[in-house]
């Protein structure tokens, strides 16, 4: 779903999921916005990672129903747009 809405999602294969953001400041804003949707995600950023390269790690857990994943893309998607993420 990520994918489909145009975040990078470093070709993960994994339940961790990263999205790429690429700067910290739109990072940072992004994370409170999910927040404030009522999604948790964690920020990465320098110097974790290098400048350029900022992001947020989503977990996708078994306990996740269908309406907790649509919850999380409407979320990403609103916000994604908000900043012109996406």
């Amino acid at each position: 779903g990520l994918k489909s809405q145009g975040w990078n999602t470093m070709d993960s294969m994994t339940c961790v999921v990263p999205v790429l953001v690429g700067d910290e400041g739109k990072t940072m804003d992004l994370t409170r916005m999910l927040f404030d949707r009522g999604i948790f995600v964690c920020p990465i950023v320098h110097p974790a990672v290098p400048r350029g390269m900022d992001r947020l790690r989503t977990c996708l857990m078994a306990t996740h129903t269908d309406e907790d994943i649509d919850q999380a893309l409407c979320a990403f998607e609103e916000a994604g747009t908000a900043l012109g993420l996406i």
